[in-house]
């Protein structure tokens, strides 16, 4: 609109968010005014000067790359992970190596992580798979590595398996529907006998 750019189906206009909050979205309307927070970067721009500089929405980009970030976190001891993503540069902080050292089983919320007993145990959604394919799970363990596994754990999910294809079948034969002859019936009619000359 704005700089009365010819644009086609197809075509990929460059700009970048200008506004001065997260919460300024790229086009605005305050009142009856349309508010651009935006600029537009011709493609030449992009392909010749790769490395140029110019105003964007800090806070805004910087919210994006926080939220993106933010799952990758579960790696850090919960006692530096709130302090790594900041709002302001200019909030950054600096930790040691002992504290940045990367950790497991602290999850960031409660729910977030599974347990081993929850990844090693197949899931419903497995179960079917596995039935449908009719292939047993543990197919691909090489000859002479299977003593290698925990053996309760794949008996246990045999088992499963095993209760999962008998409670399909019963439903399938349980829901089965069979078709019940439909009884003659003779059509009613309202039409008048026809007389033929």
């Amino acid at each position: 609109m704005k700089n009365n750019i010819k644009s086609g189906l197809g075509d990929t206009i460059y700009y970048v968010n200008n506004g001065t909050r997260k919460s300024h979205g790229d086009v605005q309307k305050v009142k009856d005014v349309v508010k651009l927070n935006c600029y537009f970067i011709p493609e030449s721009d992009i392909t010749k000067f790769p490395d140029k500089l110019g105003e964007y929405n800090i806070p805004r980009y910087l919210a994006a790359f926080n939220k993106r970030i933010e799952p990758l976190l579960v790696v850090f001891n919960t006692e530096i992970r709130d302090e790594i993503l900041v709002d302001d540069p200019n909030d950054r902080q600096y930790f040691t190596r002992s504290q940045t050292k990367l950790v497991r089983g602290y999850p960031r919320r409660d729910g977030d992580q599974d347990t081993l007993d929850e990844v090693l145990t197949l899931s419903d959604t497995e179960l079917k798979f596995w039935k449908d394919v009719d292939i047993d799970p543990y197919y691909m363990y090489v000859d002479g590595t299977m003593s290698l596994v925990d053996n309760k754990r794949i008996e246990h999910n045999q088992e499963l398996l095993k209760n999962f294809v008998e409670v399909e079948k019963k439903a399938s034969i349980s829901n089965r529907v069979i078709p019940q002859p439909k009884p003659f019936v003779k059509p009613k009619t309202n039409q008048q006998t026809l007389k033929f000359k």
